[in-house]
């Protein structure tokens, strides 16, 4: 049996590239990347980059920012611009943005673990109010949250927002002021995973600037990183697995970094799927394939395991190596679960 990770990982490429840089866009247009979209109508608002002047430390400075422009005034209308980068699961996210106009209520903030874009946590500002907002949206519906009532007032408007994402668990800051909120999955959906969104409500007239999201290093990365640095005979060394059935295999985990979230090769998505070993040689290299099993025997990902070649080296040494390196794995990433973390 075969058991597939229940959510995908976000790669620490992407959040060290930080997708959300606004300063490669030219102003006038949209950012690259991202996909506008709408709750409770059906016409989507356009957003592009502007130039904003932002308080700082020393002054003021000019940034790229990106500004909402819909002009219906309809409070049941609800937009939002999806980042398509990746999906998060456990990670910090920093934005600045300030309200500058509108017809309808006035409000904006961040959407996270978006399942789709009707199931979605959602931190949102409503400055006049002097309030800010956690709400769950299940099925399109805002459900129970939590308000915060007397925020503290943003320096020229520009509110600062840093919050952390742990599992059912979120810890907010806002302009200085700390919140921390738990979810108890008997009473409300729990949303693991999903993409980040800008949001904002009926007409808002909002920048938002300065967006950061900084993910948590997955256990699986955590565990190929620290293997590699104990065993100085590798010179290499992936985790592979699927997000779910009928999914392509995918490296979670890798001594190069930048392979996380690429394709598997043959031999280890062969590994993963039939359960088997598979040794290829190269002048460079030789790389064992194997499965890596929870503590069932039930397959739950497949490791490869990178060595230099040696002259006195045979298959079935390679393979005993290899298994050897197994087992350390299996020894900290014992479910399906763990792979997810």
């Amino acid at each position: 049996m075969i058991l597939f990770l229940v959510a995908a990982l976000a790669s620490s490429t992407l959040a060290a590239e930080n997708p959300f840089d606004f300063t490669k866009t030219p102003t006038g247009q949209a950012p690259k990347g991202f996909r506008s979209t709408v709750l409770g109508a059906e016409k989507p608002s356009p957003w592009q980059i502007v130039t904003a002047t932002v308080p700082s430390k020393t002054g003021e400075t000019k940034q790229s920012a990106l500004v909402h422009l819909g002009e219906d005034a309809d409070d049941s209308r609800l937009p939002l611009l999806i980042s398509e980068s990746s999906d998060y699961r456990n990670f910090t996210f920093t934005v600045r943005f300030q309200i500058t106009g509108g017809r309808g209520t006035q409000a904006a903030g961040i959407a996270f673990r978006m399942v789709d874009e009707k199931n979605f946590y959602l931190l949102a500002v409503r400055p006049k109010d002097r309030k800010v907002f956690f709400t769950i949206f299940k099925d399109g519906e805002a459900k129970s949250g939590l308000i915060g009532e007397n925020i503290p007032l943003a320096e020229n408007g520009w509110q600062e927002l840093t919050f952390t994402a742990d599992a059912g668990r979120t810890a907010w800051t806002l302009n200085g002021r700390s919140y921390d909120l738990t979810l108890d999955p008997a009473t409300a959906p729990i949303f693991l995973t999903g993409k980040v969104a800008f949001w904002t409500r009926s007409d808002t007239r909002v920048q938002f600037t300065e967006p950061r999201v900084t993910a948590k290093e997955a256990l699986a990365q955590i565990v190929v990183r620290e293997t590699l640095d104990g065993d100085d005979s590798l010179t290499g060394l992936r985790v592979i697995a699927a997000a779910k059935e009928g999914a392509e295999p995918r490296v979670i985990a890798s001594h190069d970094e930048k392979a996380v979230g690429s394709p598997a090769e043959k031999t280890a998505k062969d590994a993963l799927l039939k359960s088997k070993n598979y040794y290829l040689k190269t002048d460079s290299a030789v790389t064992v394939s194997l499965p890596l099993r929870d503590k069932n025997g039930d397959t739950i990902a497949a490791a490869q395991v990178i060595t230099r070649p040696s002259p006195t080296q045979t298959e079935q040494s390679a393979v005993n190596y290899a298994l050897k390196v197994v087992k350390k794995l299996e020894s900290r990433l014992k479910t399906a679960k763990d792979l997810a973390d």
